[in-house]
């Protein structure tokens, strides 16, 4: 079976038994999980790019005063892109979670941290292509909150099985930094609707 092949039967038993395919990656080293991400990534990009193109948002700023044909070269420099600073956040957040992870267990190792947050992030790149195109209906945004909680979800049976943690521990370990980063996130959002003078 290809690359592909695999890719595809990985993205269905994560989805459906995700203890019986982190198993079968317990001994991949990280190159395999970062080629799974970046296909992943890829398809995610070009099969929502319809969908970002409709949005009023992308439209008014970008379209309306760059050529189009200028714009669609870029495409692939923007994917391209896109999937670098995606890399290095999910590196970074596969840090923070080893951080905890170690602390509950001392010879817990990174790779196999980083596995659990990479594939434990199937939900978003899957999922998430359909909630894209559901999203521009307004109301329907909020959907996103179910490939965010699958991806949680994922992530901690990962890092249960990987790491040979009690659940109790892997959920720590992923709930917490995901927690930290949430308060971040909506303090610098306030910080910015503050400086922007709207309140």
């Amino acid at each position: 079976m290809g690359f592909l092949g695999y890719s595809l039967v990985k993205i269905k038993l994560l989805l459906t038994d995700p203890e019986f395919i982190f198993d079968r990656v317990r001994h991949e080293s990280y190159l395999e999980p970062l080629l799974y991400y970046t296909l992943l990534f890829v398809i995610f990009s070009v099969l929502t790019l319809p969908a970002t193109l409709v949005s009023d948002v992308l439209l008014s700023s970008t379209l309306r005063g760059m050529d189009r044909l200028f714009f669609f070269v870029l495409i692939p420099f923007g994917i391209l892109m896109g999937l670098l600073v995606a890399i290095a956040i999910i590196v970074g957040f596969a840090g923070l979670v080893h951080l905890f992870a170690r602390f509950l267990k001392k010879d817990a190792e990174f790779v196999q941290t980083f596995k659990a947050v990479i594939y434990g992030s199937t939900p978003s790149l899957t999922i998430g292509i359909l909630i894209a195109y559901l999203a521009l209906v307004p109301i329907l945004g909020i959907l996103f909150i179910i490939p965010f909680v699958y991806n949680i979800v994922l992530m901690v049976i990962g890092l249960k099985s990987l790491q040979r943690m009690k659940t109790s521990r892997a959920a720590f370990a992923v709930i917490v930094p995901v927690l930290i980063l949430s308060v971040l996130f909506l303090l610098s959002a306030l910080l910015i609707v503050l400086k922007s003078g709207l309140f």
